[in-house]
């Protein structure tokens, strides 16, 4: 008997299985290597519900499967409207605020612009950061159990990112929304100002006439769960010195952007510690140097 054959015996004995049971075991591995391959193909045309539709069903954090959470996040960062593909064109460029070359990953049929400022529909905003959160948390439970690549921890940052700036957009945009302030919970109209999303659509709710800009401030932010945000870019910075330590723009940028939203001069050394002790008022400080 040839020696795959006696394994083939071996195999059954042991586990009481019958021939049936494992060809099944068999079709489903195969099944599922096809799904995931599928949802490449899928990926790649842009197909992203599709994706999600078809991994949500094996994907499991118990027994991560690292291929499938890494597709799970790139099709809700797709669905989310990030494209990294103009971070890269964009890293190229000099002069750029770095809170608008971050922001230039956002590439949505949902961002309009007036005046050069950028701006999502308010109300979409609950459902995009949904799609962020979900696509930090896929890339977040492998870093924690320790099955991230660099190239997972670099996207989680980027991601953090995207997640940073849309957050701090749609707080600001809260706190010029007058409807929100009546005492009458019936009488708020959530998402009735545009989210801003670069510093010029900051400089315009600051300098127009149309919204009160007085009303930002600290208590328009809450820090936690932006520190975590900023946590994740750090580490994305260290992740890109180690995957790719030549000379690398995407980085410098990445990096320029973990500065300055923490104030601090380009060459500071950051920390997870230091990090932790960013607060809304912070928050609010860089909110408001985008401003003017």
């Amino acid at each position: 008997m040839k020696a795959y054959l006696w394994g083939a015996v071996i195999l059954l004995l042991l586990s009481a299985c019958s021939q049936d049971s494992v060809l099944e075991g068999i079709s489903q591995d195969s099944s599922r290597d096809s799904k995931i391959e599928q949802a490449r193909i899928d990926l790649d045309n842009s197909e992203y519900d599709q994706v999600i539709s078809d991994l949500s069903t094996i994907y499991t954090t118990s027994a991560l499967d690292p291929k499938v959470g890494q597709l799970l996040a790139s099709a809700y960062m797709g669905i989310a409207g990030v494209d990294l593909t103009l971070f890269i064109a964009n890293s190229t460029s000099s002069g750029l605020n770095p809170f608008d070359v971050m922001a230039s990953v956002i590439s949505s049929s949902n961002v309009t612009i007036n005046n050069n400022g950028k701006f999502i529909d308010g109300t979409l905003m609950p459902t995009i950061l949904d799609y962020i959160t979900k696509a930090k948390d896929a890339l977040q439970v492998m870093v924690e159990k320790g099955k991230a690549t660099n190239d997972d921890t670099i996207q989680l940052g980027i991601a953090s990112a995207v997640h940073f700036i849309m957050y701090t957009g749609n707080n600001t945009a809260d706190a010029l929304n007058l409807t929100l302030y009546k005492p009458k919970e019936s009488e708020h109209v959530p998402g009735q100002v545009p989210v801003p999303i670069n510093t010029a659509a900051y400089s315009y709710y600051h300098t127009t006439k149309d919204y009160n800009w007085s009303l930002v401030n600290p208590s328009s932010y809450y820090a936690p769960p932006i520190q975590q945000d900023l946590i994740n870019i750090n580490n994305a910075v260290i992740a890109f010195s180690e995957a790719y330590p030549k000379s690398n723009r995407m980085r410098d940028h990445l990096n320029a952007f973990l500065h300055s939203a923490l104030g601090k001069e380009p060459a500071a050394p950051v920390t997870s510690e230091l990090i932790m002790t960013y607060t809304s008022a912070g928050l609010n400080n860089y909110v408001q140097s985008l401003a003017k």
